[in-house]
């Protein structure tokens, strides 16, 4: 279940983009002071580019005043990457599944007396039709590590920017030497989040079943992005420099960030209702995402979220086998909604102990997050122009490069789930899995551990 999520800035104020000039514009653009108020996240992202885009570059002796000629990209790093790269991480700590709630363990009332039934420990990943029976209460809590090391199957260290120089002479970009210079930013992304999860559930009737989980999140986020200048092919390197002199320009620059905070970013309610069938059960699940993070947090204001799912269960001898297909509406701004499919399997090494294995997919719905600005492409989709001087004919070329190293790619997933149950007595259960990306989109983990304990009462 997307549930999860990233207050406190532990950066420096830095000034807004208050005087950039976006498009050509004749006037300066000033921020919407009555705007939403922007998450921590994107407050550290925005401070990250304007320093590289706006500050470091001002601070230029002489001629310092070529520095202003990257505001123009500094107004779509703005407008464009930092919603994106803010949201993004946002919606993939939340979009972290959440271990299934139950005991696994069920009760028959049928002689009027609750009858302990130990078909099945019950798998992890996978939710099961059967509830835990009328008038019983289970309390849980479970903890997963992510460390998110990827983006759309690219490493996230990786992820480098592309700025060129706005066209300052109106005759386009690179007829002056002057405007050939590129600036490319690597924002150098660490991003770790522990989730802590708390659940309790009860059965009203022998068939349906409501609960609460409450997730707190502890959320790390740190840098040393670096940014250089290149010079291309007739440009002046002591024209656009971080520091330095005229002569031994520094083109090279590094901006330190680091944030973290701990909060619970929705209650998450949930109902279950048990359809049993001859030789197998089926089930409905109904869940309602709270939100609770406010707007000036780490991930932002959220917005009420759900899933709406069919489960299915049957059982061949010792194995059970189980099928969840169901419909994710996201809480998080600018996060496509998924469709999730989720088939596993589970069966008892002993009446104590079990193994379980499942496949974890999820489907985006609606176009995926881009890293460039749509309404101001250069030359191919996702792409902006670099003019530079050929070498060896003298004569002005033209090259297309990639805006953004994240690509349009996929935000589908796939993940394999294996783990194991084991009950020490007839009211406690532990569980041990571990999480890793088969099918990778989105910002994933190599391998998530996750630990948890349920108690029946």
């Amino acid at each position: 279940m997307r549930l999860f999520a990233l207050l406190v800035l532990l950066v420096s104020p830095t000034p807004a983009l208050a005087q950039a000039h976006c498009h050509g514009s004749a006037a300066p653009i000033d921020r919407d002071r009555d705007a939403p108020v922007p998450s921590g996240l994107a407050s550290t992202f925005d401070g990250l580019f304007t320093f590289f885009l706006s500050d470091a570059l001002r601070l230029s002796d002489a001629p310092g005043q070529h520095g202003s000629h990257y505001l123009e990209a500094a107004c779509i790093a703005e407008r464009v990457l930092v919603p994106a790269l803010s949201n993004f991480i946002a919606a993939n700590v939340t979009a972290f599944p959440s271990s299934t709630p139950q005991v696994g363990v069920t009760y028959d009332f049928s002689s009027g007396a609750p009858v302990r039934k130990v078909e099945s420990l019950g798998p992890i990943f996978s939710e099961t039709p059967s509830t835990i029976g009328r008038h019983r209460l289970t309390l849980g809590a479970n903890v997963s590590a992510l460390t998110l090391d990827h983006i759309r199957g690219d490493p996230l260290s990786g992820v480098a920017f592309n700025f060129v120089h706005q066209d300052a002479g109106g005759g386009g970009i690179g007829d002056d030497p002057l405007e050939r210079d590129l600036l490319v930013v690597r924002p150098r992304l660490n991003v770790d989040a522990v989730i802590y999860g708390l659940f309790a559930n009860y059965g009203l009737t022998d068939r349906v079943e409501v609960g609460v989980a409450i997730p707190v999140v502890t959320v790390a986020l740190e840098g040393r992005a670096e940014a250089e200048i290149f010079a291309y092919s007739g440009g002046d390197p002591s024209v656009h420099f971080f520091g330095g002199t005229t002569d031994q320009p520094l083109l090279e620059e590094d901006y330190r960030y680091e944030m973290s905070e701990t909060f619970v970013p929705a209650v998450e309610l949930r109902t279950k209702v048990h359809v049993p069938a001859q030789g197998s059960s089926f089930g409905v699940l109904g869940v309602l995402s709270v939100p609770t993070s406010s707007a000036g947090s780490l991930l932002g204001e959220r917005e009420f979220g759900g899933r709406l799912a069919v489960l299915g269960s049957t059982r061949v001898g010792p194995v059970g086998a189980h099928v969840n297909v169901g419909y994710d509406r996201q809480g998080t701004a600018g996060d496509p909604d998924a469709a999730l499919a989720t088939v596993g399997l589970d069966a008892n090494l002993s009446p104590t102990v079990n193994v379980a294995a499942s496949l974890l997919g999820a489907l985006t719905v609606g176009e995926p997050t881009r890293f460039y600005d749509v309404d101001a492409e250069l030359g191919a989709p996702g792409t902006v122009v670099q003019y530079v001087i050929d070498d060896t004919a003298g004569t002005l070329g033209r090259v297309e490069e990639p805006f953004s190293s994240i690509g349009d790619g996929t935000d589908t997933t796939v993940l394999l789930s294996l783990g194991s149950r084991f009950a020490p007595t007839e009211t406690v259960q532990g569980f041990f899995n571990v999480l890793v990306p088969v099918v990778q989109g989105g910002l994933q983990s190599t391998l998530v551990p996750t630990f948890g304990v349920s108690f029946d009462v």
